[in-house]
């Protein structure tokens, strides 16, 4: 049986001037994907063939995927999720700028092994005779909600590990291999950043001071962290009225629409031109 929604807490049914205003909103955001979309078709004047040429393509299509979602949820009024989402695209802004800087490629196959390494984390899980996944059927076991399931098992699981393992012994990523090693012995239990190979920054922090975004972070990345992790449920939420009852505001409220949209134009403004005047210089205009 179909359950009608507290109309107070989600209003599905928007002004109409409402939602005129945040139709023009989500086809501005449109507008910015469709331009990227061409962007990730343009071939670089400093085009180098090999895998190391591909993390900054993939992060430039995450990008474009978060914004895309912030459009389709601004249009529906659905504001507050596109907190965590601008935040997941600064933290994507800042790796493309970072490997926009990267002549020899040892940025992109720092990522390439890094990923690798974690891929095998995931791969070890997965096989249903190893030690890490036993670990974690037992796991299963004393969870309540995964009791009665089982941890799952990929298949051709040998032959997944067995590719990964090429890449991390070919000769081409010898010395980033070794590299990730002397890393990781350096942050021991902490988890590693890819970016931090090499002596590069040791956290996202960092990374935003050396591109001259620290104060971005401030306001976007640190700022919005809680609310991406969950953990801000009373700012903006809840409210007291007159008499100074406690009320815990709707859902669906389109206040934070207008900043949302320029927040995302801002950053793709920047990043498009940064990314058109190092990797298509032929076309930049200033």
């Amino acid at each position: 049986m179909k359950t009608n929604p507290i109309e107070n807490f989600i209003p599905r049914d928007l002004n109409p001037n409402v939602a005129k205003m945040l139709l023009q909103y989500s086809e501005f955001l449109e507008e910015i994907v469709n331009y990227g979309s061409n962007i990730m078709t343009w071939k670089p004047l400093d085009y180098v063939k090999g895998d190391q040429a591909l993390p900054i393509s993939l992060f430039l299509r995450n990008y474009l995927s978060y914004v895309d979602a912030c459009s389709i949820l601004v249009k529906y009024s659905s504001i507050e999720p596109c907190n965590g989402l601008v935040r997941t695209s600064f933290e994507n802004l800042l790796y493309i700028l970072y490997l926009i800087d990267d002549p020899s490629g040892q940025k992109g196959m720092s990522y390439i092994i890094w990923n690798a390494f974690e891929k095998n984390k995931i791969l070890n899980k997965c096989d249903g005779t190893s030690q890490a996944y036993l670990r974690l059927a037992e796991a299963f076991k004393k969870n309540e909600l995964l009791k009665d399931e089982k941890p799952p098992i990929l298949k051709d699981i040998d032959k997944l590990k067995e590719k990964n393992k090429r890449l991390i012994s070919s000769i081409k990523y010898s010395d980033v291999v070794h590299e990730y090693n002397r890393a990781k012995n350096r942050v021991k239990n902490k988890p590693l950043n890819w970016y931090s190979m090499f002596d590069g920054p040791a956290n996202i922090r960092e990374l935003a001071i050396m591109l001259d975004l620290e104060p971005f972070y401030e306001i976007l990345f640190k700022s919005w962290s809680s609310s991406t992790h969950g953990t801000s449920v009373i700012d903006g939420i809840v409210t007291g009225d007159k008499n100074g009852i406690v009320q815990i505001n709707q859902i669906r409220l389109p206040f934070d629409a207008e900043s949302v949209t320029g927040l995302c134009t801002n950053l793709s403004v920047f990043l498009f031109s940064k990314y058109i005047k190092s990797k298509h210089p032929d076309v930049y205009t200033g």
